[in-house]
């Protein structure tokens, strides 16, 4: 074997053999070979002889290509499979008649390729709501509306109610299909009220395209945020029989955080001292931050996520999870110092109240933990006058033209009786107290508070996508549980006779049934199927409930005692003197109520 011979190598073979320094290359001879008076020759380049791989690597590579080979036949197979299957069932595909749900299925086993395309056949398409006239149209002998007439409908009517929506008085119905889809699905479906079978259809196929979109596809939009806000503004117990609330709001709050909306917007280049390799990190990795400053229509959901937020947590008395960060002062902030229309104004004034009913359910939670919930607290007048102070100094600043507006009124009542509730944890008016706000004034505004809003729901036009929206609803829950609290509670500074006259829940309750009947007649279109009607009915065993409840002798399990003890504890805690005792309306009341057996017809 010859010897190895460094393909690099500048020493001649006399100097390698006697392993010597070879320098001083002269006329073709080294220094050491003049002196020695040698023959002096180069080694030869021969190319270094490649190493054997180990056989752990050779065992890795026969597996790489084993799956290798495997996967190239499954894809063959696959191919196959596919090429046969659409010369075989093209014609099906394209026909009217393969759009149902079995030719639907076959499709999709017929397709494993592209599982977008395989799943989205089972579900409707755009086309089905508008490109197709005669699809998702509604059976022969009921309405069809246009989609152009439900967009029309929802800008008129419904846009003041979810000013966190904006759509160009331009955009078409076409339009708005093609650029943002999900959200046009859930504007047509809350605007279809003119019929409400139809529309309860509507919505449990809006829900299978979110889920789908959303879960299984993974996709992250604007488009789905705004439409589930929609869809969450307008949710009752009409679309589902079943609550999904915070389920809905659970998923609106995960694609405010997907969509990089939750934390505010900072640009490096800023920072002149900001380290280069951080600088490269954040650009390989757009997940960890906004790339540019949010849009106006990304600002306006953010507001509305915490709006909805605010407002359903309002109804069980408790902190909104989404609290109010920087970005979201941030984006409250531009959209105030540049409104592009009305509704920009009406969106910040309705934070403005929202903000208020969140310091006043902080202040319950810090001042009442729940240990001493009994225990009157002397700083609540002074909370309470802060409060009112709030609340005055926003009467101010809105406009003229708001302060009629039916909408904002129920807004502000809604956030009247939260402030006004602490009353209830207020200690009992004294003879010679001071100037300041006592308890039994509290108690009369809360009652002025409730009374109000009551008056102004009922004075609502009769179309359900007012009346009847989630939001209005939930108004509405809070008003009928304070009105029981103030008919039930005893005190020597409170005379129940100021609230029986003043609202009825009785009346109340039979007039709100009579509303509802009143939209069975309008929207209830099938005879099998009747949901308005079926809610005047669990309206009806509502009013039972609390007829019950009032012509209960034991009255004082449920009421403050008027005998306070000496040592100033409240004989009841106001935790248990709450929407417990009278859950009208509640969601969990709609799955609890039994309906009744009888057909509606």
């Amino acid at each position: 074997m010859a010897d190895y011979v460094n393909p690099r190598a500048h020493a001649c073979q006399n100097c390698v053999k006697a392993k010597a320094k070879c320098y001083d290359q002269t006329n073709g001879r080294c220094e050491r070979c003049k002196r020695l008076d040698k023959h002096c020759i180069m080694q030869d380049r021969s190319t270094p002889r490649p190493s054997k791989p180990s056989k752990s690597r050779r065992n890795d590579q026969a597996r790489q290509i084993a799956q290798l080979e495997q996967k190239v036949n499954s894809l063959v197979s696959l191919l196959g499979a596919s090429q046969q299957s659409l010369d075989n069932g093209m014609l099906n595909v394209i026909t009217p008649e393969s759009t149902g749900p079995t030719s639907s299925a076959s499709v999709s086993m017929s397709a494993p390729l592209n599982p977008r395309q395989a799943i989205s056949q089972d579900l409707p398409t755009t086309q089905q709501y508008e490109l197709e006239p005669t699809s998702f149209a509604p059976p022969e002998g009921r309405p069809n509306k246009s989609p152009d007439d439900l967009l029309d409908n929802f800008r008129r009517d419904m846009a003041h109610q979810a000013p966190f929506i904006s759509v160009p008085l331009q955009m078409s119905a076409q339009a708005l299909s093609r650029e943002r889809p999900f959200l046009y699905r859930a504007i047509m479906t809350v605007a279809s009220y003119h019929d409400s079978v139809h529309q309860l259809q509507m919505g449990q196929e809006l829900v299978k395209y979110m889920m789908e979109h959303l879960i299984v596809l993974s996709e992250k939009s604007l488009d789905l945020l705004q439409g589930l806000l929609v869809y969450i503004n307008w949710y009752n117990s009409l679309f589902h029989a079943n609550s999904q609330t915070n389920t809905l709001l659970g998923l609106a709050f995960s694609l405010l955080v997907d969509l990089n909306l939750y934390i505010p917007f900072k640009s490096s280049e800023s920072h002149e001292k900001f380290v280069g390799e951080m600088k490269i990190t954040v650009t390989c990795n757009p997940n960890w931050a906004r790339s540019s400053e949010p849009s106006m229509e990304e600002r306006r959901a953010v507001l509305g996520c915490f709006y909805l937020f605010s407002c359903v947590s309002s109804k069980f008395r408790s902190l909104n999870p989404l609290h109010w960060t920087t970005n979201i002062q941030q984006c409250y902030e531009e959209i105030l110092k540049a409104p592009e229309h009305e509704n920009d104004i009406r969106l910040v004034h309705l934070i403005d109240l929202q903000r208020i009913a969140e310091n006043t359910k902080y202040i319950i939670i810090r001042e009442f933990p729940s240990s001493n919930a009994s225990v009157p607290n002397s700083s609540i007048g002074l909370h309470l006058k802060l409060l009112v102070s709030d609340l005055e100094k926003f009467k101010v600043t809105l406009p003229e033209r708001f302060q009629q507006d039916s909408t904002m009124l129920m807004h502000y009542h809604a956030v009247e009786i939260l402030v006004f509730e602490l009353c209830f944890f207020m200690s009992p008016t004294a003879p010679a107290q001071d100037p300041s706000l006592n308890r039994a004034d509290a108690l009369w505004m809360c009652l002025t508070a409730t009374r109000a809003l009551v008056n102004i729901y009922l004075s609502l036009n009769l179309q359900p996508h007012i009346s009847f929206s989630a939001i209005s609803l939930q108004q509405l829950y809070l008003a009928l549980a304070t009105l029981s609290k103030l008919v039930l509670f005893k005190a020597d500074d409170w005379d129940v006779n100021y609230a029986q006259p003043s609202v009825d829940l009785s009346t109340l309750l039979d007039s709100l049934v009579t509303r509802t009947e009143e939209h069975s007649s309008r929207y209830d279109l099938m005879e099998n199927n009747k949901p308005w009607l079926q809610t005047s009915r669990r309206l009806r065993q509502a009013r039972t409930r609390f007829d019950d409840l009032l012509s209960n002798e034991d009255v004082s399990s449920v009421t403050l005692s008027t005998a306070q003890p000496s040592n100033g504890l409240l004989a009841t805690s106001f935790h248990d003197f709450r929407l417990d005792h009278f859950g009208l309306l509640d969601d969990r009341f709609w799955e609890t109520m039994q309906d009744d057996s009888a057909p509606c017809n």
